[in-house]
């Protein structure tokens, strides 16, 4: 009988069996899904939603004014948008009391369906509809601060 020998496996060391334990640990791979989630979300939102909230806003205000966006972050729970650096500029000639280009800093939303923006189309087109209108309200009271500081002093 001719014996045939194998060649012996080398030993992996114990910190590449513990490594791969680790990265294959329910608590490594729900964070790094969490975060790919959480990362596709904000890439959705940077890029399709952004120009679907613009143009949501455009046709909102008859395509009297365009809004520029300047970012849009989600929260890390998923559960808020904030966009930042937010213009709305009026598009040909503004009337006595128009407005002027209206520069928003910051504007906080509570959306706790904004994780299923990927999944459920709809649900992209209903908080289009809720953004459009905060920011519609925003800029009515932009008008009327404006319109009130630029009036004549009341008369004592």
């Amino acid at each position: 009988m001719n014996k045939v020998s194998y060649p012996m496996k080398k030993d992996c060391g114990i910190g590449t069996k513990w490594l791969k334990a680790l990265m294959l640990s329910p608590g490594v791979l729900f964070t790094a899904m969490y975060l790919a989630i959480w990362l596709c979300t904000n890439f959705y939102l940077d890029h399709a939603f952004r120009a679907q909230l613009t143009h949501a806003f455009t046709s909102a205000t008859g395509s009297r004014y365009r809004l520029t966006i300047g970012s849009l972050v989600t929260g890390p729970e998923l559960g808020s948008l904030t966009l930042k650096k937010l213009e709305v500029i009026p598009v040909g000639p503004q009337g006595p009391s128009g407005l002027g280009n209206v520069r928003i800093e910051t504007l906080s939303i509570s959306c706790p369906d904004i994780g299923l923006f990927l999944i459920r189309p709809s649900s992209a087109e209903t908080m289009t509809r809720r953004v459009t209108e905060l920011l519609a309200c925003r800029c009515r009271s932009e008008i009327l601060s404006m319109n009130q500081q630029s009036g004549p002093a009341p008369a004592n």
